[in-house]
This record gives structure tokens, sequence and C-alpha cells, in this order.
């Protein structure tokens, strides 16, 4: 499990939790719940591939961080040995 300091825009960091879903090779999906200065939660996915770099997906209008093109953008991403996150704005998803 992973610990992050997002402070900024989005306030601390919420709940998080190993959802334990692994890919094709030994990757980690791993739930993540930001609390932004409104009290909203962003729950976002993120893909560990065990790098220090990382690839922020952001979703498009009326879509969701479990659309087709953002799952399979991950799992491309983790193939490639590349961590990502991915995540729902507020009011979305």
């Amino acid at each position: 499990m992973h610990a992050f300091d997002l402070q900024s825009e989005f306030g601390d960091i919420g709940d998080e939790c190993h959802c334990g879903v692994n890919l094709a090779a030994s990757f980690q999906q791993e739930k993540v719940i930001i609390l932004n200065k409104y009290g909203n939660k962003l729950v976002g996915i993120l893909h560990e591939a065990g790098t220090k770099e990382i690839v922020i997906l952001c979703h498009g209008l009326r879509v969701s961080k479990e659309d087709i093109i953002m799952t399979q953008l991950a799992a491309a991403l983790e193939n490639a040995g590349i961590s990502s996150f991915r995540f729902d704005f507020t009011g979305n998803g």
C-alpha cells in the first residue's frame, strides 16, 4: 500500500485500500480516495507498475474512470511498465 502526500486543492488523502487485482504480470491496482477542500471524494485507481513516473488519466465528458478506453489505456501502460492513475472528477462516475 502506498501513502501519498496529496495536499493542495485536493486536501488530504482519504481512505486507501489494496484491491488485490492483478493484470497479466504482477501489477497491482489500488483504490485511492482523495478528499477535496469541500469534502467531496475523488475516487481513483492507481495502477502500480513499480515506477516513480506516473501517467494521470483524465476522462472526458459523460464517461468515467471505468470506461473501456480508460481501462484499456491503463492496462496498456502497465504492460509497458508504466504506472498510471485514473480517477473520476467530482460529479462524474
